[in-house]
């Protein structure tokens, strides 16, 4: 269907391959510490100001950093209400958690997605990566070397290699793909729904679980407005019998558990403790074919709260 005006928005979708020296072991869940590591990095090669707040300096707009961490609106209308900023064009996908330790046999790899804005900034992400590799990740400070960086093409197929220390060159220009071509397929009145990573979407300052249908389709299209040049996609009046009729679709299935998740930051010295729903749910309604575009738009550029260090990243059928 053609509700959603997908085209407006660029995706790259990055495989980044990175491997240590000797035996490491990392944290299970790696979103955080590469969050940290790489925000850490980038600060340090992008920053021309770094004792100056992002919001009020006057390179903000033009900050690698600021760009793709600390994002800040350039638009004064009031399609978005109250102290409403743009999405980070940057999301980390984190491996999934390994029994074995990294090792020059058993590399980490990760993917980073760069959307619209955030591509332009693709020669300051591998700088980035590199200081990263050098800094060491973990408390320990575990130094890696970054080796390839390869695209991913929409259906997760390997694209061109971009970086590889084998065959050093210069960086080329980096190919987007539009966010349509990520979300095509077949579209149907019924869908299940995997959180493959958890799901925070927060309502009245309470994390929900089980999330229901409505909300991540509310979450949904928020979440890609941000992303697109007018930050809406369709107007209010639009969006209202399509919300109404995502609040009558049939549960079918309910399996989604609540899960807790540690994380430690190193700029605030401190744990926080963050929850999400995981599992899957299957809805049925015609306002699942409705919203079924931006479902599977998800699954690249996910949904909820802490998609920076690759939470709600979900997979439909």
């Amino acid at each position: 269907m053609t509700l959603w005006p997908l085209d407006s928005i660029s995706i790259s979708k990055l495989h980044i391959t990175m491997v240590p020296s000797g035996e490491v072991r990392l944290p299970p869940y790696l979103g955080s510490t590469l969050r940290g590591g790489l925000g850490m990095a980038l600060r340090a090669v992008a920053c021309a100001t770094p004792k100056q707040p992002c919001d009020t300096c006057i390179l903000r707009f033009h900050c690698g950093y600021c760009a793709l961490f600390e994002p800040q609106s350039q638009d004064s209308s009031a399609v978005f209400k109250g102290n409403w900023q743009p999405p980070a064009p940057m999301i980390i996908e984190p491996p999934r958690a390994q029994s074995v330790p990294f090792s020059p046999q058993h590399p980490l790899d990760f993917h980073i997605v760069l959307v619209g804005a955030g591509i332009s900034f693709f020669a300051v992400l591998v700088s980035a990566l590199l200081r990263m590799g050098q800094n060491g990740l973990g408390r320990a400070r575990h130094p890696f070397a970054l080796t390839r960086i390869r695209r991913v093409l929409p259906g997760e197929v390997p694209g061109e290699v971009l970086f590889d220390t084998d065959s050093p060159a210069a960086l080329p220009a980096l190919a987007e793909d539009p966010l349509s071509r990520w979300a095509q397929g077949p579209v149907s009145d019924v869908a299940t729904v995997s959180f493959v990573t958890p799901m925070r979407i927060v309502r009245n300052g309470f994390t929900e679980v089980p999330v229901s249908f409505r909300s991540l389709a509310r979450n949904l299209v928020a979440r890609v407005s941000g992303f697109t040049p007018t930050h809406s996609l369709v107007s209010v009046e639009e969006l209202a019998p399509l919300l109404q009729a995502a609040s009558r679709v049939t549960v079918e299935r309910d399996a989604q558990q609540r899960a807790s998740f540690n994380r430690y930051s190193n700029r605030q010295q401190r744990s926080h403790d963050l929850v999400g729903a995981m599992g899957e749910a299957t809805w049925r309604g015609d306002a699942v074919a409705s919203f079924f575009p931006l479902l599977r738009a998800a699954e690249v550029l996910h949904a909820g709260k802490s998609t920076m260090f690759g939470f709600g990243k979900i997979k439909v059928r």
